[in-house]
């Protein structure tokens, strides 16, 4: 759900919990007004709970696709770094290839299991979405119907009573007017409808926060991994793969400061320091006023900045804010 439809859907529950105080047993209004606040509440579900169940399931499939594929070429990118190597790759050489290789495979080792979780969080998006704009569908056929009713009785008119023979039909069907007899009943199907209706619309909220949530597990992880593989501390891996930038790209912007890739090449280059470089950036990071400025040293590293150009740039980011947002 984009940020966009989240709005959207809040404000039709906030309006369709406002309509439901109406329609409290004990606060009948007039029929009348029975038939504007029915037909408010249809004005508001008019859009139904947003999201393509059947895109989602094939994105789904197409994650288990290249789950499938990617998991193919790991092994084989594996089995190549442990085998014979071509005869010009000698020495030092075939020694760094297969270094390569293997770290490729570790790195694309990952991937399967991210894309496989990926694929089941869409799938039970797809499955959620799909319940609650059926439901919808259902509910506002019910209400179409409660509206109709508060708005027509059913007449019949025959001949008179003076009228020789058998009593014959004139007239028999719906006339649009109010039906001060049905009104009770008509208030008591409306009160439930509008609260079915506002269920449908908090489920929906839920979902997209709920599959939000694990997507953005999901990302975390996989910056985590990646930093950990480069080298750095689980501890500091799992903090720093959390910080985000704010930023109006839209919904599938990736908001990390540092890309897993980042993360992964910051660990290595700190692995590669001299011990007394090391212990001077670890000072650096030390210093940073947030675990955002951190980040964005780390990010620095990442970059192939000295320790003397991160140091400098530390500097100048230590009294600020919100850096990055």
């Amino acid at each position: 759900m984009s940020s966009d439809d989240y709005l959207q859907v809040s404000t039709i529950l906030s309006r369709l919990k406002r309509l439901s105080e109406f329609f409290l047993p004990g606060g009948i209004p007039n029929p009348v007004r029975i038939a504007e606040l029915i037909s408010d509440v249809l004005d508001e579900i008019s859009t139904p709970p947003p999201g393509d169940p059947d895109t989602l399931e094939e994105l789904a499939r197409a994650y288990r696709s290249a789950a499938d594929v990617i998991a193919l070429i790991g092994t084989d990118t594996g089995r190549l770094g442990t085998t014979t190597l071509p005869a010009a790759w000698e020495g030092g050489a075939a020694q760094q290839a297969s270094a390569v290789l293997q770290a490729t495979e570790k790195a694309i080792g990952t991937t399967p299991g991210i894309f496989r979780r990926a694929a089941t969080v869409l799938e039970d998006l797809a499955d959620d979405i799909r319940d609650q704009q059926q439901r919808h569908s259902r509910l506002h056929e019910e209400l179409d119907a409660a509206f109709y009713d508060a708005t027509h009785i059913r007449v019949r008119v025959g001949t008179p009573d003076w009228f020789p023979g058998p009593d014959i039909t004139i007239f028999e069907g719906d006339v649009p007017m109010a039906d001060p007899t049905a009104l009770l009943d008509v208030v008591r199907r409306a009160y439930d409808l509008v609260n079915g209706c506002i269920d449908v619309y908090t489920d929906a909220l839920d979902s997209a926060d709920r599959a939000a949530s694990r997507f953005a597990d999901l990302a975390g992880k996989a910056r985590a991994a990646a930093a950990v593989e480069g080298g750095m501390a689980p501890d500091d891996a799992v903090v720093l793969a959390g910080k985000t930038v704010t930023t109006e790209l839209g919904d599938g912007y990736d908001d990390g400061i540092l890309t897993p890739s980042q993360l992964e090449r910051a660990g290595r280059k700190m692995q590669e320091l001299s011990d007394a470089d090391r212990t001077r950036l670890q000072q650096i990071l030390d210093a940073a006023a947030s675990d955002e400025q951190r980040a964005w040293i780390l990010k620095g590293l990442a970059a192939g900045h000295s320790v003397d150009e991160l140091a400098r740039f530390a500097e100048r980011i230590r009294g600020l804010r919100n850096i990055g947002t």
